[in-house]
């Protein structure tokens, strides 16, 4: 199975048939699967347990100048 996140490639493959590994694997990758459009696509796809997880680790986006933000 090959995960695409952002610009990263990332292979994953199991040892056991019986586990995927799936919590591990989002442990290892974490850093690289949060990023700001988290934000945005929980607050389009009308999931706002996901805009208020990410108010309360990153802050509010449209509060502050991003790099894409057109402000």
């Amino acid at each position: 199975m090959e995960f695409l996140v952002a610009n990263f490639s990332m292979k994953w493959s199991t040892a056991r048939s019986d586990n995927i590994g799936a919590l591990e694997f989002i442990r290892t990758h974490a850093e690289d699967c949060i990023t700001q459009t988290v934000y945005y696509t929980g607050n389009g796809n009308d999931h706002p347990e996901v805009v208020k997880w990410y108010e309360d680790h990153y802050g509010n986006p449209r509060k502050r100048k991003t790099p894409y933000s057109p402000v």
